[in-house]
């Protein structure tokens, strides 16, 4: 039977979709304190737990080990070694990881949801009883510190470190960055006696997403009911600078063949109501590849491969960060365009009703994504609960996104994009 070929000679109609909403999480919180959030699907044969306690980047100490913890978790319980812990992962087709966030760290497990029962223990070991076992730290350490040495090597490393004190304050958790012989002293002592003495069940989150059912969750609380450790809470609230002028820095790397950029203007935290607003404007400024800095710098000028902006929010502060590589004889001409931009977006004749379409369509797209899994709805939830999100931040994000003017963009600029207050870092040739 002769099939009727598609007429491509008129485009498909474009339709948009109706205001987005997050659904929220179920929450049971135990008797002991520990809080569950809960996304299920009983159609999906794959879970996953997320377990987050209390400390992070923000109470990393000046030895940093803190950050070692992290990938500490995985190489041994007082029950399990790391090679074994590793082969029962293989067995049941699971995986795992571990990461840190501004207060907690978190491990995470995926596996198949009838393996879940048998995995859940060595879960429960893996978070609340490593073993921190020395030769297994030093192995660790000295591979993190290999790894430290590769990234001093590296342009883009360089501009950032430097730039961290000069925003972030000297002293602050957020600007410490350990040598490699620093990070070889760390001994399983200093992690032991960080790792035990925060386990405070009322600062635990887990977050448990997939193919989760009820008897599943009966298991966790059973599991994690158990920690009752009377200790002060590890979270303590972030301490930045007030800056009153800018900065610029030069860090030289007379090998490298590139130069690194890394720009950054202090803004407000999670905590202001113009924090949506300003993200969405920080977007248009080099949030993505139809950006301002993209489409100037990249694509017209050629002047680098990419170029980024992001608003790196905490919930006292906020910070701009715009970073970018290019040829050192192009460094001054990329941060001429950079300036240029940040203050054409304070101009509102500058925006086409093209450009408001396409940048509310990009993000309205990535928030509809988000919704497309219990998974990524949870990635959403447990990235805004660690962060401090106010309520309604994923609505407030669809609700400026299908009302963008010209006036809004440019208000935030006006307000926020201060080049009087711009920190510069470079690392290359002079």
């Amino acid at each position: 039977m002769n099939q009727i070929p598609p007429d491509r000679s008129t485009p498909p109609e474009l339709h948009t979709f109706d205001p987005l909403s997050l659904k929220k999480a179920r929450i049971d919180i135990l008797p002991n304190g520990i809080t569950i959030h809960t996304c299920a699907d009983p159609n999906v044969e794959v879970c996953r737990i997320a377990v987050a306690i209390p400390g992070g980047d923000a109470e990393t100490g000046r030895d940093a080990a803190m950050r070692v913890i992290a990938p500490a978790l995985s190489e041994g319980t007082i029950s399990h070694s790391g090679s074994r812990i590793a082969e029962l992962l293989e067995d049941y087709g699971a995986w795992s990881g571990a990461s840190l966030s501004t207060h907690h760290t978190v491990y995470s497990l995926s596996c198949l949801s009838r393996y879940f029962p048998e995995l859940l223990p060595l879960t429960r070991e893996i978070v609340l009883e490593p073993a921190f076992e020395e030769e297994a730290m030093k192995r660790l350490t000295e591979r993190l510190a290999t790894r430290n040495e590769i990234d001093r090597c590296r342009v883009e490393w360089r501009a950032n470190d430097a730039l961290r004190p000069a925003i972030y304050g000297p002293d602050s958790p957020l600007s410490i960055s350990p040598t490699p012989d620093e990070i070889r002293a760390i001994t399983p002592d200093q992690l032991r006696n960080i790792h035990f003495s925060r386990l405070n069940p009322s600062e635990t989150h887990i977050f448990l997403s997939g193919g989760i059912k009820e008897e599943m969750l009966s298991l966790v609380a059973d599991s994690f009911g158990s920690l009752t450790q009377d200790v002060a809470p590890a979270i303590r609230p972030l301490v930045f600078p007030t800056h009153e002028t800018g900065e610029r820095i030069h860090t030289s790397m007379p090998d490298s063949l590139q130069s690194a950029l890394s720009i950054s203007i202090p803004m407000v935290g999670r905590d202001n109501l113009d924090f949506v607003p300003l993200r969405i404007a920080v977007m248009a400024l080099g949030g993505y590849f139809g950006s301002r800095l993209m489409l100037n710098i990249r694509e017209e000028k050629g002047l680098t491969y990419g170029i980024g902006a992001a608003l790196v929010g905490y919930k006292e502060k906020g910070f701009l960060s715009i970073t970018t590589q290019t040829a050192t004889e192009y460094v001054s001409e990329v941060e001429k365009e950079v300036l240029y931009e940040i203050e054409r977006m304070k101009d509102p004749a500058s925006y086409t009703p093209d450009e408001l379409a396409r940048l509310g369509l990009f993000i309205r797209s990535a928030l509809a994504s988000s919704l497309d899994t219990t998974f990524s709805r949870m990635d959403l939830i447990q990235s805004y609960i660690l962060t401090g999100a106010p309520d309604g931040y994923f609505e407030q994000q669809d609700s400026v996104a299908r009302s963008l003017s010209p006036d809004l963009l440019a208000e935030m600029a006006v307000k926020y994009f201060d080049t009087n207050l711009i920190f510069t870092s470079i690392a290359g040739k002079e």
